[in-house]
């Protein structure tokens, strides 16, 4: 693991695996994904890589060399130089102020309005609510003959 601190330095953060691949332990290096406002990170040291990849006409080795300050990214199955769009890419994300909105979007339950009660609309009434009648409410309604005052009260238009 130390031997990776000269390549990467310290500020990156990340978890060494080994696993066995056709019979050898490799060593499988995972860093967490960037976040806004992350600097860009350099090579820190020459890095010299070789491969065998398996082609049609049989293994052909292939050597590699990053040098000094070279900037790496991930592409699917491989990792290469960024070219000029990826580097602008990494400029913007470390630029980027790093705060995000976070939101949670959550249902809330309907709420159905209740027609106020009769003697709400009762002027002098100990519950008066004026403002819950529909015509507002400004003297106290006539008693029917029955003497059912609820005979009187108008309720708004759209409870009818």
């Amino acid at each position: 693991m130390q031997s990776l601190r000269p390549y990467l330095g310290t500020e990156i953060t990340w978890t060494p695996e080994y696993v066995t691949v056709e019979g050898r332990e490799v060593l499988v290096v995972e860093i967490g994904p960037p976040k806004s406002g992350d600097p860009i990170h350099f090579l820190l040291k020459d890095l010299f890589i070789t491969k065998t990849v398996n082609t049609a006409s049989g293994p052909v080795t292939k050597q590699h060399g990053y040098h000094h300050g070279t900037i790496l990214i991930r592409r699917p199955g491989d990792t290469e130089r960024a070219d000029h769009h990826e580097r602008q890419m990494l400029l913007r994300r470390a630029r980027a102020t790093g705060t995000r909105l976070h939101a949670r979007v959550v249902a809330d339950r309907p709420e159905i309005e209740a027609a106020p009660a009769l003697e709400e609309c009762w002027p002098g009434s100990p519950k008066v609510n004026a403002s819950a009648c529909w015509p507002p409410v400004t003297s106290r309604p006539p008693t029917s003959t029955s003497g059912n005052r609820a005979a009187c009260c108008r309720l708004p238009p759209t409870v009818r």
